[in-house]
Order: C-alpha cells, then structure tokens, then sequence
C-alpha cells in the first residue's frame, strides 16, 4: 500500500506539496504540487480516499479536490463560501472535518465565530450549506466522535468547548446537554484527539499551552475533566502559543507542539487511567511548528514548521514514545500550514 504525505502552504497560490513515503526508512521524495489558488491553512480527507478538502482560509472558502487513485495528484471540483455570524467579516475557515458516512463536511471559522455543514455530492463537489452555528468567539476547530453522532468545537475566544448532537442525515448541528464544557480564563482551546479506545479525549489549549483531559460520555456526547497538564517545561517565562496535538495510533504515547517554545512535548498515557506522564520535550527543528502528524503505524513523526519553511521528520521509539530527529525539507514552500499523511 502506497503512502502520501501532503503539505499545504500559506502561499499565494496555496501551493500543496505531494511527496511519497518510504514506509521503511521514512524517507520522503516529491512527487507533484498542486495549487488551491490561495492561502490553505488545513485539510480533511473523505472516508474513500478519493477527494481531499482544503481551507482557503483568506480568501474564507473552502475547496473539494478529487485525488488520482494512483499518483494522489488532486484536480480542483469546487469552491464554496464559509459563513460567518456578521457578513461583513470574512469567516476565516481554520479546520475541517468529514463524517463517517462522508456526506457532509464540517468547517470552524475563526473569525467568523462559527461552524458551517456543507453536504458532499457523490461526486465529491460541496453543495451550500445547510446549517451554521456559533456558540462563542473563534472557532478553532470541529470533530466528530468515533460514533458519528456529537460533534465538539473548541472556541478559543470564548474558553469553552461547545457540544452538539450531530444529525448525519440531514447534517443539523443542535446544542447538547450540557451545552458546553468550560477551561481556565484565557487559556483559548484549540485541537484535540481522542484515544482509540474511545474513553478519553485530550484538549490543548493554544494560550494556555496546556492539555486538559477528560472522559468521554459516548451515550451522551460529553466530556468530563480528570486531568490538567502543562505543555512547555517548568520554569518557562516566554509567550505560550501552543500547536497541534496527537494521540500516537498505539494510543500508548500524546504529542503536542508549543510554537513560541518551538518544540514537541510527548506523554505517555497510563493503560488504565489515560492519565498523563511527561516523557520529553524535543527541539521541532523549525520556527513555529504550527501542524504535525504521525504516520498510520506510529512510526515516524512530521511537523511542519511555518515560520522555518520546512519540514521535520522524527522516528518515533513506540517502546518508549521518544523522538528522535532524522530529516529536514528546507525551502519546503512559503509557510507551511499543514501536513496530511494519506495511504492509497
């Protein structure tokens, strides 16, 4: 099975770097770049594999790309607006996501304060909306539980993780209850994972650098905290801008990247409890590791620094959970937002 890693760039041309990926070695080689023709700050791949969607997050769309089943080259279906609470102000898409059943795709808006449903035609093209909700300021991102029937959405400005049931008919978002769970004043959440075992799930918070975890209610779509966690070491007095965060596919070991600290911290989590225990932090190799992911077997580790323009790969200890750094892509693109890893 062949396995593609993407790269989205906050260039002009939104410029999507396609490289393939030795499984072995973790070796990358450039196979291709498509252009989203604007700035692209994240991605969702649908369930079948066969089309990728992509934020323009300044131009406030969002864009559907069929993928080649053999080179993962992408071909541009459409284009469709984000919407936002006030019209006036673009909506700024900064995350998506697709259901399970692939029939709908899920967008937060930062500075449109909102979350948008698009339906997904079955050949992969986006229709208009069908539902928009806002339950506080900056949307940062939105996810689907494992059963396809809440979603949960971090709104940074407003220290709260709202909660809805998700309706995968008709794509209608509606207030669960309780309607939100809340984190400390000003820690802004961000990302979040859940485990596999479907138990826990783990929040970072980007002004807060740090992690919240909770139990996760699959009968009632809601969260409830047992552990609060910091990303940057003790002692640390700069700026805390915490990134992106991973639960490793082994569901033994938690990422996280600090982007003013310019590290990766990793944690291991306790078999029974899902607590967390510091392991290490490691340099990311780069200025502002703003998106990182792993690779299906946990293997190796990419991080996409934005403000160093390259790319990063660690191999990852799966005994330990350790990283250890074995490449750098210099001059990858202007800005990279994102990184995707896609087998075929």
């Amino acid at each position: 099975m062949a396995t593609l890693v993407y790269v989205g760039c906050g260039s002009v041309k939104g410029d999507v770097v396609i490289f393939s990926l030795d499984p072995g070695t973790g070796a990358l080689t450039r196979t291709g770049c498509a252009e989203a023709g604007g700035s692209t700050s994240f991605s969702a791949l649908h369930p079948s594999g066969k089309y990728l969607y992509l934020t323009r997050n300044r131009s406030h769309h969002v864009a559907a790309f069929a993928r080649d089943a053999t080179t993962g080259g992408l071909t541009m279906l459409n284009l469709v607006a984000a919407a936002g609470v006030d019209p006036g102000i673009g909506a700024n898409p900064a995350y998506l996501t697709v259901d399970r059943s692939g029939k709908f795709l899920l967008a937060a808006n930062y500075s449109g304060h909102s979350v948008n449903v698009f339906p997904i035609l079955p050949d992969g093209k986006l229709a208009d909306l069908v539902c928009t909700h806002s339950a506080g300021k900056n949307a940062h991102s939105i996810r689907l539980d494992p059963g396809n029937q809440f979603a949960f959405v971090p709104y940074l400005g407003s220290d709260l993780v709202a909660q809805y049931r998700f309706d995968e008919t008709s794509g209608q978002l509606t207030p669960n209850r309780p309607a939100a769970v809340a984190v400390g004043a000003g820690e802004g959440p961000r990302h979040f994972d859940f485990h596999p075992n479907g138990k826990w799930v783990y929040l970072l918070t980007e002004l807060g650098c740090s992690i919240y975890a909770f139990n996760l209610d699959a009968a009632e779509g809601s969260w409830a905290q047992f552990q609060h966690v910091s990303t940057v070491p003790a002692g640390y007095t700069g700026r805390k801008w915490a990134g992106d965060i991973h639960v490793a596919p082994s569901g033994k070991f938690l990422y996280a990247s600090n982007r003013a600290h310019e590290s990766l911290v990793g944690f291991a989590i306790g078999p029974d409890d899902g607590r967390l225990t510091l392991v290490e932090h490691v340099p990311s190799g780069g200025k502002t590791p703003r998106n990182f992911t792993l690779t299906p077997d946990g293997r190796f580790l990419f991080v996409a620094n934005q403000d160093e323009d390259n790319l990063v790969t660690f191999a990852v200890d799966t005994a330990t959970g350790k990283l250890t750094k074995i490449a750098t892509l210099a001059d990858l693109c202007t800005s990279p937002y994102f990184v995707r890893v896609v087998q075929l």
